[in-house]
C-alpha cells in the first residue's frame, strides 16, 4: 500500500551521495568504523543468538551493510555475508523468533520489540536467507504473523488512531512505539505486499502528536516538541505516505532545521532524555527520504544542517550536509572496543553523546546511521522489477540485473551512454544520447575540430580537422608493438588518436626482421653459426665455418694436395720439394712446407719467406719517450698496442687479470665482467627502446638513426663531436675523444658482433640490417601539427615533441638498432640527409651541450 500511494519523485537513500562509483577518504573512515562496529556486535552475541530487546536492529546491520568503501554501494543482503556472519544472522533471526513477542498466532506484540525484529526478518528474506533458521517456526510464517499481530493492536479510536503503544495503544499510543510498528510493517511489505495498507491512517495519530510550533511531542495527551519526536514525526510521515510537499511535512522539517544545532560536543537536543543515538537514527531516516526531488519551491532536508567544514576536517572531497555532521561525530565518539554508548553511562548518566537508554539499541542506530540504512523499507519500485527504488540503479525502468557497465551508477537500461561515465547524464542536444558518447555535440561555434568525437566548430560533422581537413597531423608513430609492427601512422579513429601500424604480423622468415611481431627474430631459422644461410662447408683455412667445434675436417683443396693447419700442402717427392720453390719436406707428415714455418721470429721481427730467416723490423726505428717501436712503427706505449697475454685483458693503460678465463656461458650468452650475459641477437624492441643484456629498456634514441655527421640526443639529431675524430684500433669516440673500446674483450657466440647498447658492451646479430633513415621536419608535415602525445604510451608515443618519420627504403632494408625496422627512426633534418632543417638549426644549440649518442 506505502509503495503505491508515495510518489516518485521521493528523494533516494543514493541521493545522499554523487551518483557515479566513489571511494573517499572520508567513505573509507565511515567503513572502517562500521567494521569495527559489526565487530562489537560479533564479540556480544549471546549463546541463545540475541542480543536482548534489540536483536533485530543488530541483525539488521549485518544486512544492511555496505559491500565496499564506495558512497555506491548497495547492500550485501545475506548472501554477501561472510559464511560466520550468515550464522549469527540466522541465529538472531531465531532468537526473534523464538524469545520475542508477536511472532506466534494470536500473541501480543512489543512494538519496539517486534518492529526491529519485523525489520530483520523482511530484510533477510527479500534478500535470499533460507526460510528454515532452526526456530520453532519458518521465517516467513513469522513474519506474517508479525505483521497480523502489529496490525491488530494499531489504534482505532480516539487522537490514538492509526498509532501503536508498546502492547494495546488503548488512549496512550505514542509516536516512539509508533514509528517502530509501521518501520516493520513498512518493511515487511517488500516480502508480504499487503503488510504496509494501514500505515496511511497512521499520520492522524502522528499530527494528533504535533505542536503548533512545528515540532512533534511524545503523545497526543500533551508535552513539549522535542527532537527526538519531531524526527520521528517526519520520518512517521513519509511511511504514511505524506509527500514533503505536505504542509505537516513541512513545518516538521523547519522545527528540525530551525532547531538544528551543533556544538563542540555534537549535535545537540533540545530536551535532557539519554536518546542521542535514538534520535540520529530517526532523523537520519527522515533527511534520507525527504531531499529534494525537483518538484517546486519546497523545504526539503538538504537545507538542514551541513554545520560542519568537511575541508578543515581533512576531507576536502566531501560537502558540508547533515550526513557528513552525523558521520563525523559518530566517527570521533566510538570507542576503541568498537563500541558507542558507555555501559557506566545508561539511563542519564553523564554527558551527551555517551549516555543513552541501551547499550545494544545505541550500537545498532550508530551503525544503520553511517550506514545510510532505511531499516529494509523499500520506499517505491514504480519499475516493478524486484528492486527497491533506492537500490534500484533505473528506478523508471526495469532492470532486474542491474547492469552497468560503465560504472558510473546509472544503470544500462537508462542510461544514455552506457560504455561511457555519464552519472548526470547530461544531454545537450536532447537528443536521447548522452553528451559523452554523442557524436554530433556543437561545442563552439568558430573552435578548431578536434580528433575528440565531438563537433567542435559547429558544422554538424565530427573530427574533420581545421578547415575541412585531418584532424591529425599525419606522420609516423610507434605502435608500441615490436619487429617490423614497431611502426604505424597517426590516424583519428572514433574520437580518439590511435597509431595505426603499417606492416602485420606475418609468418617467420630468417631475414634478420621480427617478422611475426613476437619480439624475437628469426626464432629456430638460423644455422648453428647463428647466420641465415645453408650449412656451411669447411674450407681449408684453420676456420671452424660450420661451427660445430671442429677445425677444416672434411675440406677440400685442390687435387693432389692435403690440407694441413689451415693451407693445402703439396706431398713430398722422395723426400724432396724440388717442384714447390722456397719450401722444404716436412718428414713428420710427409708434407711440403714453407721455410718461415722452421723459423721462431720473436715480436716485432719479420721471417723473409725466400730465405727462412728473421728480419728485425725496428732496427732502424728511433721513437720518442712514451711510444715504443710495434711491428716497425712507433705507438704508444700501452695495452692496447701490445696486446695482453692469455688470460689477461687491457683496461686500455695496463693488462688485468681476465675474469671471464674461465666461464662456460650457455649458448646465446656471453662473459662480460666474469658474469654470463644474455646476448641481444634474438630479441626485437618497439621503437624507442632497446635490447641491453637480452631485455629491452626505455631509450629516447632507441631506433632512431641519423646521417653521417649527425649523432641522436633524447630522441632527436645534433651534430655527432665524433664525425672528424679517428680512433686508433681498440678504441672508440665518445663525445669527442678516443676512449678505450671494451669490446675488444668480448668474445660473442658465433654469428654475432659487440656494439654499445646503453653505455654497455652487448652482443648482438651480425646480419642485422643497417639502412638509416630520416624523417622530415615537421614543418614539412603540412601545417602546425595537433600535439599527438608522443610520449603517450597508449599510442606507442616516443620522447614529447618528436615524431619520427620512417620511408620504406627501396631495397627493402631497415635499420636494426634491435635487428629490425623497429629501429629505423631518423631525426628531425632532411630525408637525404644533406643539410639541417629549419628545426634542425634551432635546436643545434641546445643539443650541442646535451651527450650525444653514436649510433
Amino acid at each position: 500500500m506505502i509503495r503505491r500511494l508515495l510518489t516518485a519523485t521521493l528523494a533516494l537513500l543514493a541521493a545522499a551521495v554523487p551518483a557515479s562509483a566513489a571511494v573517499t577518504p572520508f567513505g573509507e573512515a565511515v567503513n572502517a568504523a562500521i567494521d569495527r562496529g559489526l565487530d562489537w556486535f560479533r564479540n556480544s552475541q549471546a549463546a541463545d543468538g540475541g542480543w536482548g530487546e534489540g536483536t533485530g536492529l543488530a541483525v539488521l546491520c549485518f544486512l544492511e551493510k555496505r559491500s565496499s568503501a564506495d558512497w555506491n554501494a548497495g547492500a550485501v543482503g545475506y548472501p554477501g555475508l561472510t559464511p560466520d556472519d550468515q550464522t549469527r544472522v540466522r541465529n538472531g533471526i531465531k532468537y526473534c523468533i523464538d524469545a520475542r513477542p508477536g511472532f506466534d498466532v494470536g500473541e501480543n506484540p512489543n512494538s519496539y520489540e517486534t518492529g526491529a525484529c519485523l525489520m530483520a526478518i523482511a530484510r533477510y528474506l527479500d534478500s535470499g536467507g533460507p526460510d528454515n533458521v532452526g526456530a520453532h517456526l519458518g521465517a516467513s510464517v513469522a513474519l506474517v504473523n508479525g505483521v497480523a499481530a502489529l496490525k491488530r493492536t494499531q489504534g482505532n479510536q480516539g487522537t490514538n488512531i492509526g498509532g501503536w503503544n508498546y502492547v494495546n495503544p488503548g488512549n496512550s499510543a505514542d509516536l516512539s512505539t509508533t514509528q517502530f510498528s509501521m518501520a516493520g510493517l513498512a518493511a515487511a511489505a517488500t516480502v508480504r505486499p499487503d503488510a504496509d495498507d494501514t500505515l496511511p491512517i497512521s499520520a492522524t495519530a502522528i499530527t494528533n502528536a504535533k505542536n503548533a510550533d512545528g515540532g512533534h511531542r511524545y503523545q497526543s495527551s500533551g508535552g513539549a516538541s522535542t527532537h527526538t519526536m519531531t524526527a520521528t514525526g517526519a520520518w512517521g510521515y513519509r511511511l504514511a505516505g505524506v509527500p514533503v510537499s505536505d504542509p505537516r511535512m513541512q513545518s516538521t522539517l523547519a522545527w528540525l532545521r530551525d532547531r538544528y544545532t551543533y556544538a563542540e560536543g555534537g549535535i545537540v537536543q533540545a530536551n535532557n532524555w539519554p536518546g542521542y543515538f535514538y534520535y540520529l537514527w530517526a532523523a537520519s531516516k527522515a533527511f534520507e527520504v525527504s531531499e529534494d526531488d525537483g518538484s517546486g519551491a519546497f523545504l526539503f532536508s538538504d537545507a538542514i544542517g551541513g554545520q560542519r567544514d568537511p575541508a578543515a576536517d581533512g576531507y576536502p572531497e566531501e560537502s558540508p550536509r547533515w550526513y557528513y555532521d552525523f558521520a563525523w561525530q559518530l566517527i570521533q565518539n566510538q570507542r576503541p572496543d568498537g563500541g558507542w554508548c558507555d555501559p557506566a553511562r545508561q539511563w542519564g548518566g553523564g554527558a551527551q553523546p555517551y549516555h543513552c537508554w541501551s547499550v545494544v539499541a545505541a550500537q545498532g542506530f550508530a551503525i544503520l546511521v553511517l550506514q545510510r540504512s532505511l531499516g529494509g523499507v523499500c520506499i517505491i519500485d514504480d519499475d516493478a522489477d524486484g528492486l527497491c527504488e533506492q537500490d534500484d540503479n533505473c528506478p523508471d525502468v526495469p532492470n532486474p540485473d542491474q547492469e552497468d557497465s560503465d560504472g558510473d551508477g546509472v544503470g544500462d537500461a537508462c542510461d544514455s551512454c552506457p560504455d561511457d561515465d555519464n552519472p548526470n547524464q547530461e544531454d545537450e542536444d536532447a537528443d536521447g544520447i548522452g553528451d559523452a558518447c554523442d557524436p554530433i555535440v556543437c561545442v563552439e561555434d568558430g573552435a578548431p575540430d578536434l580528433c575528440d568525437g565531438l563537433d567542435n566548430d559547429c558544422d554538424g560533422t565530427i573530427d574533420e580537422g581545421p578547415d575541412g581537413g585531418e584532424p591529425v597531423a599525419p606522420g609516423p608513430c610507434a605502435t608500441g608493438e615490436p619487429g617490423v609492427c614497431a611502426r604505424g601512422e597517426r590516424q583519428c579513429l572514433n574520437g580518439e588518436v590511435v597509431c595505426v601500424g603499417d606492416v602485420v604480423p606475418s609468418d617467420e622468415v630468417c631475414d634478420g626482421l621480427d617478422n611475426n611481431c613476437n619480439g624475437q627474430i628469426d626464432e629456430g631459422l638460423r644455422n648453428a653459426c647463428g647466420q641465415c644461410a645453408d650449412a656451411i662447408g669447411e674450407r681449408c683455412d684453420a676456420i671452424d665455418e660450420d661451427c660445430d667445434g671442429n677445425i677444416d675436417e672434411d675440406a677440400m683443396c685442390p687435387p693432389g694436395e692435403v690440407c694441413y693447419e689451415g693451407d693445402c700442402r703439396i706431398p713430398c717427392q722422395g723426400n724432396e720439394c724440388n717442384q714447390v720453390a722456397n719450401q722444404f719436406c716436412d718428414q713428420e707428415v710427409d708434407l711440403c712446407r714453407p721455410l718461415c714455418d722452421l723459423a721462431d721470429c720473436p715480436q716485432n721481427t719479420e721471417c723473409d719467406e725466400m730465405t727462412g730467416v728473421c728480419r728485425d723490423l725496428c732496427a732502424d726505428v728511433d721513437c720518442p719517450a712514451g711510444q715504443l717501436c710495434w711491428n716497425g712503427a712507433c705507438a704508444p706505449d700501452d695495452c692496447i698496442t701490445t696486446g695482453c697475454p692469455e688470460g689477461s685483458i687491457c683496461n686500455g693503460v695496463e693488462c688485468l687479470p681476465d675474469p671471464c678465463v674461465s666461464a662456460d656461458c650457455a649458448p646465446g650468452e656471453f662473459c662480460r665482467g666474469g658474469q654470463c650475459i644474455p646476448s641481444c641477437a634474438d630479441v626485437s624492441c618497439p621503437l624507442y627502446s632497446n635490447c641491453v643484456d637480452g631485455a629491452c629498456i626505455d631509450d629516447p634514441c632507441g631506433g632512431v638513426s641519423c646521417p653521417d655527421g649527425q649523432a641522436c640526443v633524447d630522441g632527436a639529431c645534433a651534430g655527432d663531436p665524433c664525425a672528424d675524430v679517428e680512433c686508433r684500433d681498440g678504441q672508440r669516440c665518445e663525445d669527442g675523444f678516443c676512449i678505450y673500446d671494451e669490446c675488444r674483450d668480448i668474445d660473442c657466440p658465433p654469428g654475432q658482433e659487440c656494439v654499445f647498447e646503453g653505455g654497455v658492451p652487448t652482443c648482438v646479430y651480425v646480419g642485422r640490417p643497417d639502412d638509416p633513415v630520416t624523417p622530415p621536419d615537421r614543418a614539412d608535415m603540412g601545417g602546425d601539427p595537433v600535439d599527438m602525445g608522443a610520449g603517450d604510451p597508449d599510442i606507442g608515443g616516443g620522447p614529447v615533441g618528436f615524431e619520427p618519420v620512417i620511408p620504406v627504403n627501396p631495397d627493402g632494408g631497415v635499420d636494426g638498432g634491435t635487428g629490425e625496422d623497429a629501429d629505423t627512426v631518423g631525426c628531425a633534418c632532411d630525408a637525404d640527409g644533406s643539410s639541417p632543417s629549419p628545426l634542425t638549426l634551432l635546436l643545434l644549440p641546445l643539443l650541442a651541450v646535451l651527450r650525444p649518442r653514436r649510433r
